[in-house]
């Protein structure tokens, strides 16, 4: 893993490293907050409380620009500004081995008039709160219990593509458990790759045909996302009911590392 502090802004693949001359000096925030519905207790003391889910992560950070001359300054912002300012999302690195997806919201400077020398101010936005590893993990899944090693700081969201040759009688699915004893359920309509994403909370299929066809597969769908996401070290149970079941060729297990910091 990479112990370099290397700290970088990319959006459409195209990056910008903070390194000399734009430093980043200090670190004012990156933080993400749990946050817990609660209710009122009726006729007793004390509060109902739900589960509690992280909301987004703000970072804050700037340093300082010194120029030669005033117009030397001002070169030196404009290079600064047209690299991160911007209305759409990127990726934020603070090393060089994990990012954090977002968006500016706030670009800002504060100088003294007849001096060479600013100081900036960046505030990043991010509605997924994870720092997420720079690269994609996969391992195949047999029938039965896998053992799998996530590793990363918090469980990980996984995504898994089913490819599936036949869909068996009408009633058969194919099931996933987790060791939290969360589980989902595809019964899947047509042969083709049925693809659960537990990070964005979706389901999709692709079936074969000319051309391949895509579409919204939530009605093949019952259970959870296993939003609790995948421990460390745990397994996940792949099991097929129905007489004869659904057939599958090949499933497949993604996962990038996941941090709350970076």
């Amino acid at each position: 893993m990479a112990t370099d502090y290397a700290a970088k802004w990319v959006r459409g693949g195209t990056p910008f490293s903070f390194s000399s001359p734009y430093e980043i000096a200090r670190v004012e925030a990156d933080k993400a907050e749990y946050s817990i519905p609660t209710a009122t207790a009726a006729l007793t003391d004390g509060e109902y409380q739900n589960n509690a889910y992280l909301t987004g992560r703000v970072i804050q950070f700037g340093g300082f620009l010194i120029g030669s001359s005033s117009q030397d300054l001002r070169d030196k912002w404009d290079t600064l500004s047209a690299a991160i300012a911007g209305r759409t999302e990127g990726k934020f690195y603070k090393h060089s081995d994990r990012y954090v997806s977002g968006r500016i919201v706030n670009l800002s400077r504060e100088e003294d008039e007849g001096l060479n020398y600013l100081r900036w101010s960046v505030a990043i936005r991010c509605s997924d709160p994870y720092y997420y590893d720079d690269t994609t993990n996969l391992q195949i899944l047999s029938s039965g219990a896998n053992a799998v090693t996530v590793g990363g700081g918090y469980p990980a969201a996984p995504v898994l593509t089913f490819a599936v040759s036949s869909a068996g009688t009408p009633g058969s699915y194919f099931q996933v458990t987790a060791d939290s004893g969360q589980y989902f359920r595809v019964a899947p309509a047509t042969i083709g790759t049925a693809v659960v994403d537990c990070r964005q909370g979706l389901v999709y299929r692709y079936y074969t045909g000319t051309p391949t066809v895509s579409y919204d597969a939530t009605n093949d769908f019952s259970g959870s996302f296993l939003e609790q996401g995948l421990p460390a070290n745990g397994s996940l149970t792949l099991s097929n009911i129905g007489t004869p079941g659904v057939i599958l060729t090949q499933t497949r297990l993604t996962w990038q590392k996941r941090y709350l910091g970076g």
